[in-house]
């Protein structure tokens, strides 16, 4: 809840607050509030101090008037799903966080700006990032949309929604130190994916150990077999 919350809602909210849109930062403030105030009564039987801090410190009055203490427990409200929104979000937290978590893996500062390019035909990538240009180039620190440049020694390819997207970095990145160092981590992981595998072979170790330990051990071989895929096709595009 809080990591949905901080991480991604608010950072969501950024395009707006920078904007001089007075009408739509005040509604953005009025309704992040409320969420953030009923997320802290929510919270406030388990972590008192933190949440009475928290609420203290807010400057936002219209929903921040009674101490934490004496506020009122969040009703709830069966409230219509919007399946639709909600998948498109996922996509754009899936398309920002692959953008992140390839910079970090090439060890490159979160600040740096890149292109992006597609490599074939986008279908659904390029709408998505066509429809919320504006909020990618904040949060997922892009320049914008470029016409992709055939050998290009600065391009990482990267997978996102099943289709190819090509990040292009400055000249003064050093994309080709760092292969050698990503082999090593594939290496890795593969080993560790056979060593959880073979456990998982196992019928002593499947019959006797703790199923939420087996279940552990499964969800583990999927999220390394995820990594190792993200990896291989970095590896793949550094010339």
């Amino acid at each position: 809840m809080w990591h949905s919350y901080c991480d991604w809602y608010l950072e969501f909210l950024k395009p707006i607050f920078n904007s001089r849109n007075k009408s739509e930062i005040n509604e953005a403030k009025l309704f992040s509030s409320f969420m953030m105030a009923n997320i802290l009564k929510i919270l406030h039987p388990f972590i008192p101090f933190f949440t009475e801090s928290v609420w203290s410190k807010n400057k936002y009055k219209a929903v921040f008037k009674k101490d934490l203490i004496l506020s009122t427990w969040p009703n709830y409200t069966n409230i219509k799903r919007f399946n639709k929104h909600q998948i498109h979000i996922n996509n754009l937290i899936e398309l920002i966080s692959n953008i992140r978590s390839t910079k970090a893996e090439l060890k490159i500062t979160p600040k740096l700006f890149c292109d992006v390019s597609f490599s074939d035909k986008p279908k659904k990538l390029g709408n998505l990032i066509n429809d919320n240009l504006s909020l990618i180039k904040q949060v997922g620190r892009i320049n914008g949309i470029v016409k992709r440049q055939i050998n290009d020694k600065n391009s990482i390819d990267i997978l996102v929604l099943k289709e190819k997207l090509s990040l292009s970095f400055s000249e003064d990145v050093d994309l080709a130190s760092q292969k050698e160092r990503i082999i090593q981590k594939i290496e890795r992981i593969n080993k560790q994916i056979e060593n959880l595998n073979n456990k998982l072979k196992n019928k002593a170790y499947i019959k006797n150990a703790p199923k939420e330990i087996v279940q552990n051990d499964k969800k583990l071989v999927k999220e390394l077999t995820v990594e190792d895929g993200k990896l291989r096709s970095i590896v793949s595009s550094i010339n």
